[in-house]
């Protein structure tokens, strides 16, 4: 009995470091460069508008929660502009994230009507 103790234990050990080895994978590198459309993934508040949220999605799709109004929409980027379509209306506004800040529109001081157009928000996950 001594001598399969000493053949098995050994033995078992082994595969036990053997399988754990298997079922980890690499560790994913941080895209050290994503793209806009990677970066507006997710969950947006809007910094003005305590009560309302926007979820960008992969295919396209935003989900807006205006208050408890909840709408569909889409947004297409291209290179830092956004296209965002929604109930038959469309505007394509500059693009700019940065972190867990995101804002569309540029705001113009010598023109208060620009402010019309320009959207900030804050990542809320």
């Amino acid at each position: 009995m001594k001598k399969a103790a000493k053949i098995f234990i050994p033995l078992i050990l082994v595969l036990m470091v053997m399988l754990s080895a298997c079922g980890s994978s690499p560790e994913k590198e941080p895209n050290e460069d994503p793209t806009p459309e990677e970066e507006i993934l997710g969950t947006w508040k809007m910094t003005l508008e305590s009560a309302s949220y926007w979820e960008f999605k992969e295919d396209g799709v935003l989900v807006l929660d205006l208050a408890g109004d909840i709408r569909e929409a889409s947004y297409e980027i291209d290179g830092d502009r956004i296209t965002l379509k929604c109930e038959g209306e469309e505007i394509t506004l500059d693009l700019t994230i940065d972190g867990d800040e995101m804002h569309f529109g540029e705001k113009d001081y010598s023109d208060e009507s620009s402010f019309e157009n320009y959207y900030e928000f804050e990542r809320v996950d």
